[in-house]
């Protein structure tokens, strides 16, 4: 009757159970790359649709502040022909002296407050175009950062077979009896 030898069977069993997890890991790092790869596409569109209306908000910031340039120098020209007309109308040259210093400092507080108005829509649309190019470049980043599943698949795959084959080994020395 033949005997049965634990030690010959144990690396054998150790190698199997070894292969099988080699397997269930490399398929775990493919499917987490593919995970992380569908994230990073995700993450990256998402920033892409946010650098696109941050760039819009700069468009209309510029057209807002071209409006309101335009709307203040209207309302100043309009109050600088009320002053004519009633420096006009009480016998006064408004072409000269006083009423004339007057008008012409209405003519620059208006150029002077619509050049406000418009410079700080710019600011507005300035730190938007800023924004949209930073959205921009983080998108681009997290679109560079994804990672080839079969490449991380065959890195847990290699080490998987590493780590088995010396399993094996190391349970073959331990129970072939040498020498005898």
């Amino acid at each position: 009757m033949a005997s049965f030898d634990f030690g010959s069977v144990l690396p054998s069993v150790g190698f199997g159970l070894s292969m099988f997890n080699t397997g269930t890991s490399t398929m775990g790092a493919y499917q987490s790359a593919l995970a992380n790869n569908y994230a990073a596409e995700f993450t990256a569109t998402t920033k892409g649709y946010q650098a696109d209306l941050a760039a819009k908000k700069a468009d209309i910031f510029r057209q807002l502040g071209e409006t309101e340039r335009e709307e203040t120098l209207s309302q100043y020209r309009a109050l600088r022909e009320e002053q004519r007309a009633a420096y006009g109308a009480s016998g006064v040259d408004v072409n000269s002296g006083s009423p004339l210093q007057v008008t012409a400092h209405t003519a620059a507080t208006g150029v002077y407050e619509a050049q406000k108005a418009q410079y700080q829509r710019n600011l507005q649309a300035w730190e938007m175009d800023n924004t949209a190019s930073g959205l921009q470049m983080e998108a681009a980043f997290t679109r560079a950062s994804k990672q080839n599943p079969w490449l991380s698949a065959s890195s847990a795959a290699i080490g998987g077979l590493t780590s088995a084959f010396n399993t094996y080994g190391s349970w073959n020395n331990l129970f072939t009896k040498k020498g005898s």
